[in-house]
């Protein structure tokens, strides 16, 4: 066990655990007794930043991920956070899904430059592209003269084939 644990604030019913590399995590109070024995650290990915540990069995490196932790994950299916902050650890954020589940509820690609979800420009067409993917497919949902309505089409189209996995972030 590490002699110096990493504080942890509390305020009402939220924890904030303080990472590495000057990030905190957010968590319910009630989930204190996972965070108050060892030190947590952030592990940065390119689009989100996750709470992480290391355990070490006979020798063997085990990273466990907090939010896995929280939500008692099984093997096999994955943790959601629904607004898409990796460290925002709340219950209420969490959702335990399958692989095709949380792939409904993924952000914009980086390369994005229309600023919004399921458009990009076609060339080909001088008009705003508007799709989305659904079970590993694309669904061409037409071209449209502004981008603004190439997404108003995306949106009902992700409230129609992700329901409540849908995001628009």
């Amino acid at each position: 066990m590490p002699r110096n644990i990493r504080q942890v604030r509390v305020h009402g019913n939220t924890a904030f655990v303080t990472l590495t590399k000057g990030y905190v995590a957010i968590i319910d109070a009630d989930d204190l007794e996972i965070v108050n024995t060892s030190n947590w650290y952030a592990s940065v990915k390119p689009r989100t930043v996750y709470a992480i540990r290391a355990v070490y069995n006979n020798g063997t490196q085990q990273i466990l991920r907090l939010h896995r932790i929280i939500m008692k994950a099984p093997f096999g299916m994955e943790v959601d956070h629904i607004n898409g902050n990796g460290l925002d650890n709340r219950k209420i954020n969490l959702r335990v899904v399958s692989k095709n589940e949380n792939a409904k509820n993924k952000r914009m690609n980086l390369n994005n430059s229309s600023g919004f979800k399921g458009v990009s420009w076609s060339n080909k067409r001088g008009k705003w592209l508007s799709q989305i993917q659904h079970d590993g497919t694309a669904i061409y949902l037409g071209c449209y003269l502004s981008k603004e309505e190439a997404y108003e089409v995306y949106c009902a189209a992700s409230e129609k084939y992700h329901g409540e996995f849908g995001s628009n972030i």
